[in-house]
């Protein structure tokens, strides 16, 4: 059966839709498979583990999810390299093998509108250590870096850092490039595109979008479950987007 794969970059609101999806029961149990992977370990057998991950990323109906950082490109496509999954376009296209491991795959790009909030959102999480938060201590929940509970004052000894901002505006647009570019050498014409904002105004019924696009209908009686998952973003948050701005000459 294919699968999807969840195209991604840091804290673009990818895991709380990971969590939408997980809940859904036939969409596949999607999470970030790849973070262990490493070139340089010649020993490993690639190809098993990733058989191993898509056995683990199924739900009962034989679909499957993973989701994928931009980051992870490369490394993937080199961890496969000399593997049945080398092509005769090995040379000629971006991440070849990557793209003939998921070859049956649909692709599904998860944005967000605002970079600036993004990289703000990657700087505070670098400050504090913390990625993610349910919304009662006692939640189990799938992620990592994650503060059970979640605590409105947890940033309050944050410091604003331009230099530290900027950085990740440049790394989120390189990284959004890079996708695009993938997506253009390896002609995946229409990728299903998600927006960070717009999913959180139209839960659930974007989830049926990802029903429709993949062609894996979505139980009729599904209850949808509420995540556990609660916005790390606050005030803290909205100070520094406006201390970026001023930066540049912007008064807002």
């Amino acid at each position: 059966m294919p699968g999807l794969i969840l195209c991604a970059t840091q804290r673009c609101g990818s895991t709380m839709i990971v969590e939408d999806i997980r809940n859904t029961g036939v969409l596949g149990l999607p999470e970030e498979y790849f973070i262990p992977w490493d070139s340089s370990k010649k020993e490993v057998d690639w190809v098993a583990a990733l058989q191993g991950i898509k056995n683990k990323a199924k739900t009962s109906n034989g679909f499957y999810s993973i989701k994928v950082m931009a980051n992870h490109l490369p490394v993937i496509d080199e961890c496969l390299k000399g593997s049945r999954f080398d092509t005769k376009d090995s040379n000629s296209v971006l991440f070849p093998r990557f793209r003939e491991a998921f070859k049956d795959c649909k692709f599904l790009m998860i944005r967000r509108d605002s970079i600036v909030r993004q990289a703000v959102s990657r700087e505070m999480s670098r400050q504090t250590g913390v990625n993610h938060a349910t919304k009662n201590e006692n939640d189990e929940h799938f992620a990592g870096n994650l503060m059970k509970g979640y605590q409105e004052n947890y940033n309050k000894k944050t410091h604003y850092n331009l230099k530290g901002v900027g950085n990740e505006v440049k790394k989120i647009s390189a990284e959004n490039a890079l996708w695009e570019s993938f997506f253009e050498s390896n002609e995946i014409k229409s990728p299903l595109v998600l927006r960070y904002e717009e999913v959180c105004k139209n839960f659930p019924a974007y989830l049926t979008r990802i029903s429709n696009f993949t062609n894996v209908p979505l139980e009729q009686d599904l209850d949808f479950q509420q995540r556990k998952m609660v916005r790390l973003s606050n005030s803290v948050n909205d100070e520094w987007v406006k201390s970026y701005l001023k930066d540049f000459g912007y008064s807002v």
